[in-house]
């Protein structure tokens, strides 16, 4: 007697393919999650901010200046540059370049002279910003890192004097 195995082999060939898509969501997953740790992308606070009035040397008339400091950690995948063109200072409200991070032009400051602080590491801050007390309609100050090129990380406020 010859009996007919066609509807026994289709369960078979669903259960392999049910094993298939969870074996590779498994897999999937394990390689998102490893990824994840390595995924690139800038991670860091910024903790015990101060801010006090200054009159650096150089300073232009109509300006007021303020030192900012404070403890940025990095957890990003790369060195973070303490510089004005890494790290941004605007208002909270207003026009964005009433603020500036404060820097006289010095050609002889290379990539390799600038200081930064290295992956998985904290370091002291210490910014100079140059403030436009015309154009400020807020004491509320935004720091952010912001790369050339990507999306802000916004580090934190801090309240001008």
């Amino acid at each position: 007697m010859i009996e007919d195995t066609r509807k026994g082999m289709g369960l078979w060939v669903l259960a392999g393919l049910l094993v298939l898509a969870i074996l590779g969501t498994g897999i999937w997953g394990a390689m998102r999650l490893s990824a994840l740790s390595v995924a690139p992308g800038w991670y860091a606070s910024m903790d015990g901010a101060q801010i006090e009035p200054v009159q650096p040397e150089g300073a232009e008339e109509g300006h007021d200046y303020y030192r900012l400091r404070f403890v940025l950690t990095n957890n990003s995948d790369q060195d973070i540059y303490v510089a004005g063109w890494n790290l941004g200072v605007r208002p909270a409200k207003g026009y964005e370049y009433a603020v500036d991070v404060w820097h006289p032009w010095d050609e002889s400051i290379t990539l390799e002279k600038e200081p930064c602080v290295p992956v998985g590491c904290i370091g002291d801050v210490e910014l100079i910003l140059e403030v436009d007390p015309e154009e400020l309609e807020t004491k509320t100050l935004r720091v952010a890192l912001d790369p050339y090129g990507e999306t802000p990380l916004e580090l934190g406020e801090v309240e001008l004097p």
